[in-house]
């Protein structure tokens, strides 16, 4: 078939070979400008063993299994610059994976209520203080404890074996005084 006195499927084929080309250098380019040096910054940070890029939902997740880290918030905070740097508001999570064992899983789950209690009161120190109980109790090391105004992050030891968690916290809704309205009494 001819298109102004051109083959259809010359033109067809060009176009094809052209889009192939300019998707290609984008591939290229976003692997090696970008990919490769995220995962290398991210594999240096303090405590990460490795580090691996996932794309779910047109976001980009980075995906960190952890070792024992001197300072787990930093390390997070760290991955969490890098990942927004690299990929702006494309960017997704930094997704913790730890070793950890059934017995600090369980620890987490005894702990629970108590990081949940904290983040609902705001009663940090009360908090920290149950949870260096319950982790002595538990017979572990002591544990890593954080709290920043966005996140609170958990770092729990036994042995060779480690458990991060990343609690986020939400702001709490504001408090109408009694009498302008909006309140129970009010």
């Amino acid at each position: 078939m001819r298109l102004n006195g051109l083959r259809l499927e010359i033109i067809l084929a060009v176009f094809a070979a052209l889009a192939a080309a300019v998707f290609g250098a984008d591939w290229l380019v976003s692997r090696y400008q970008v990919e490769r040096p995220l995962v290398g910054a991210a594999s240096s940070v303090d405590g990460v063993r490795r580090a691996e890029l996932v794309r779910e939902s047109g976001r980009v997740d980075l995906v960190v299994t952890m070792g024992p880290a001197r300072d787990f918030r930093a390390s997070y905070q760290q991955l969490s610059d890098l990942l927004a740097r690299a990929y702006g508001r494309n960017g997704g999570r930094v997704v913790v994976r730890d070793n950890r064992t059934a017995r600090l899983t369980r620890a987490l789950y005894e702990m629970n209520f108590t990081l949940q209690e904290g983040l609902a009161t705001g009663r940090f120190s009360a908090m920290r203080a149950a949870v260096e109980d319950q982790a002595r109790t538990l017979g572990l090391d002591q544990p890593y404890l954080w709290v920043e105004d966005g996140r609170i992050y958990l770092g729990l030891r036994d042995g060779k074996a480690v458990l991060y968690a990343v609690l986020e916290r939400r702001p709490a809704p504001p408090v109408d005084p009694p009498g302008e309205g909006g309140g129970p009494l009010g």
